[in-house]
């Protein structure tokens, strides 16, 4: 019924009208079950982000008990450990597309950052992207 509302008014001509049946079919695309399995896969991928960093900082942490001081180790040698054709593909992608420049000046320092802190942020931005929603005030938590 409010579909066919919504289309009434979209064909009366009414700003206000056009304006709230956009924002109706918004709310349907992107607040549904879609939404909630995008933040589940996105929180999922940050535990596992997390779970990550806590195994890399292990075993950093081994090497500096056992070795006597602290290396860690770096994003790119880990990336590079795990498919050292994807870090090539990567450099020639980035360079061919938005320059050499990006590649030197910017990811190259990031891929020099410790594996545990890369996986951290990464954990971290992807568990503040994957918030819930706050409650909208003067609503019923009833009505959802």
């Amino acid at each position: 019924m409010a579909h066919s509302a919504a289309q009434a008014c979209a064909q009366a001509g009414d700003a206000s009208c056009v304006d709230s049946a956009a924002g109706l079919a918004l709310e349907k695309r992107f607040g549904g079950p879609t939404a909630a399995a995008m933040r589940f896969l996105a929180r999922f991928i940050g535990l596992i982000a997390l779970a990550g960093a806590f195994a890399a900082a292990v075993i950093d942490g081994a090497r500096w008990v056992v070795g006597g001081t602290f290396a860690p180790t770096s994003t790119g040698a880990a990336l590079y450990w795990l498919s050292p054709k994807a870090l090539a593909v990567a450099q020639s992608l980035v360079e061919s597309r938005l320059g050499a420049w990006a590649w030197n000046d910017v990811l190259l320092r990031a891929l020099l950052a410790p594996a545990f802190v890369a996986l951290t942020i990464l954990s971290a931005i992807l568990f503040l992207v994957s918030r819930p929603r706050p409650p909208e005030i003067g609503h019923s938590s009833r009505d959802r």
